[in-house]
């Protein structure tokens, strides 16, 4: 290196010393092992974005705020004007430059600072990027700290890639690649999402004095970041200017004009995140959701990276319309106490699409505020852990039918807190067998009476003795067949009590299981994923669906629920003209209150509730609930 430094500071062999020795120093350099970066240049990180079900956005995310664009989506004013300040024999050397390297090698040696003065060509600094971008993705520390570090080590290893960048791209393409890559500052990566931050435009109109400013702007995004310190970032852009005329991009009429010029500076703010979409708390819940999918990778680890890599598009199941009448009836609803919040989901029976999720706590970290949403399990994020109280009660009817009884069989209810016995149920890991003494609501019937008017009257005693006859073990299997979960995932707890809901879950969980019952028995899980496309993938989510019961006993089921609305405890629920059916559930201290319903191609759940868990007096989920419930469907199911 030290003749080759030799020989080209002498003026008559330079210029064809420096061509040949930069086209056998790549022929050589290329040869050698490096980094493929051949994918990582294919997509590098950029935005995604979410998207509703009509392909309206959502929300866009992003790890590295970049949109990448061809070369023909850059203004050449912004080509001439990186090259000019950082690289300007660009387009006549090879991976290095041999001129500036014998410059900086004679400088260092003199100085005694073998770090002291760099002559990095495009290339290089692109490889050098390109390597701490992808210890980054890697996650690992030792490789970002590697990256960065300035010894002539690594700087040979920048080479070596640059040779293997220089030898499979085109100049143009390289240059591309780096206007793609390089961070410009507040928060902007690469020259399109630049144009947009500071100018409200797009790298095809960039200016010439915009041009100037945001080329400078590389080697110290901060320094001379000219929303903070507009004085440095104009003596930085002059800079730019006067080198684009040294080296003839520009007249000296463009240049004094370009110099006069103010900073021009319209900034654009990106709103980036799900916190700062309309619909907060279901685009968390379908990133989440995207995270944990095969299809967006093999583990966990590729899964983030693919995510953090962008240029997805993520498609979701949710609905505009049916999201709007859910807001506008949470809104206008009046909670029983200052303690109390509601929450609802609504999904599509036939696929499990998750349609809208709603609460009245608005989203955020602040006070009042949750990041979590009431309507989802925890194990989805969410912050639902709500016993469901007499909703289960549906899952026990369910298993009835499935033995054989009828809407019109007719049952010898025990009255309040009389003693029931129950079998073994130690095969479903419950016990093998005790008493029970559940009291019923003050007023409610006892005696000889059928399923339909027990169900409609939610008599809990009722659903106790039916309980006590077809077994906890059958209750629990109906339950969970039907995707019923406690809010942590686990299984449900196999005792007496299920049939009245003392296992905690969400309002999506409950409107999943009833939806099976619009859908001949068939269950669909619920799920806020459509499609994800974009960076090499093109996967439609397919409903994940089962029989969970049989066609007749859904139909049963369906025409008991119908009763509870038309002459029971849902009759709040009603809407007219429509065939609703749906269930009331109440916890013992009213902390918890439900209405989970189903009606034509629609089912849904709500939850309004004291999430401290708090004792109230005689309060019901029909008095709350039910009607919040018939708010939210009774405009979609109208077309309103």
């Amino acid at each position: 290196m030290a003749l080759i430094a030799v020989t080209l500071i002498i003026p008559p062999l330079r210029s064809a010393a420096g061509r040949a020795t930069g086209r056998v120093a790549d022929a050589v350099l290329s040869a050698l092992p490096a980094p493929d970066v051949s994918q990582l240049l294919a997509y590098l990180p950029q935005r995604n974005r979410i998207l509703a079900a009509d392909n309206s956005v959502i929300a866009q995310t992003w790890w590295q705020d970049r949109t990448v664009v061809s070369t023909e989506a850059i203004a050449p004013v912004m080509r001439q004007a990186q090259i000019a300040i950082e690289d300007a024999r660009f387009y006549e050397h090879a991976s290095f430059d041999p001129i500036g390297l014998a410059r900086a090698i004679v400088s260092n040696t003199t100085s005694g600072d073998l770090t002291g003065q760099g002559a990095s060509t495009i290339q290089q600094q692109l490889a050098k990027n390109l390597v701490q971008l992808q210890a980054q993705l890697d996650e690992s520390d030792a490789g970002v700290t590697a990256s960065t570090d300035k010894s002539l080590s690594r700087k040979f290893d920048d080479l070596v890639l640059a040779a293997h960048l220089e030898t499979s791209r085109s100049k143009d393409q390289i240059l591309t690649d780096y206007l793609n890559v390089v961070y410009y500052g507040e928060g902007a990566y690469g020259v399109e999402a630049a144009a947009r931050r500071y100018f409200g435009t797009t790298a095809a109109k960039l200016t010439l004095p915009q041009a100037a400013l945001l080329a400078g702007l590389v080697q110290s995004p901060s320094a001379d970041d000219p929303l903070q310190n507009p004085q440095a970032a104009t003596d930085r852009r002059a800079q730019v200017l006067a080198a684009m005329l040294k080296e003839g991009y520009i007249d000296d009429a463009q240049y004094q004009a370009a110099l006069a010029a103010p900073l021009g500076l319209d900034p654009v703010s990106a709103a980036q995140g799900c916190a700062s979409s309309d619909h907060p708390q279901f685009c968390d819940f379908a990133v989440r959701r995207l995270q944990a999918a095969p299809e967006l990778g093999d583990s966990a680890q590729a899964r983030k990276q693919a995510w953090n890599l962008g240029g997805l598009t993520l498609k979701t199941t949710l609905d505009p319309t049916v999201q709007k009448a859910t807001n506008a009836a949470i809104k206008a609803q009046k909670l029983p106490g200052d303690a109390f919040h509601d929450a609802a989901a609504v999904v599509r029976p036939s696929t499990g699409a998750v349609l809208a999720l709603g609460q009245d706590v608005p989203y955020g970290t602040g006070t009042g505020r949750s990041t979590q949403s009431y309507a989802l399990d925890a194990i989805d994020g969410g912050a639902a852990a709500f016993q469901a109280g007499s909703t289960f009660k549906t899952f026990t009817l369910a298993a009835a039918f499935a033995n054989g009884y009828t809407p019109d069989s007719r049952l010898d209810v025990p009255e309040s807190g009389a003693t029931i016995r129950f079998g073994d149920s130690s095969a479903c890991g419950g016990s093998t067998g005790g008493t029970w003494a559940p009291e019923n609501v003050e007023g409610d019937p006892s005696g000889r009476m059928t399923l339909t008017d027990a169900f409609a009257a939610s008599v809990n005693t009722a659903f106790a003795e039916l309980e006590s006859k077809v077994g906890v073990c059958a209750v629990r299997a109906t339950a969970q067949a039907l995707g019923a979960r406690q809010s942590d995932g686990s299984e449900l707890e196999p005792v007496a009590a299920l049939t009245l809901g003392v296992d905690t879950t969400s309002p999506l969980t409950m409107a999943g299981a009833y939806a099976a019952f619009a859908n001949k028995g068939t269950y669909c899980a619920p799920t806020p994923l459509a499609s994800v496309t974009g960076a090499g993938r093109d996967a439609t989510f397919a409903p994940q669906c089962r029989q969970a019961v049989d066609p007749d006993v859904a139909a049963q089921v369906s025409q008991t629920l119908r009763a509870v609305v038309r002459d029971g405890t849902g009759s709040a629920a009603r809407i007219s003209g429509v065939q609703v059916g749906g269930k009331t559930g109440t916890t013992d201290t009213s902390a918890n209150t439900w209405f989970t319903g189903i009606a034509p191609d629609l089912a849904a759940s709500v939850w309004v509730g004291d999430p401290a868990g708090g004792s109230y007096d005689k309060l019901y989920g029909s008095d709350v609930a039910a009607p919040l419930w018939r708010r939210i469907v009774a405009p979609v199911v109208n077309g309103n």
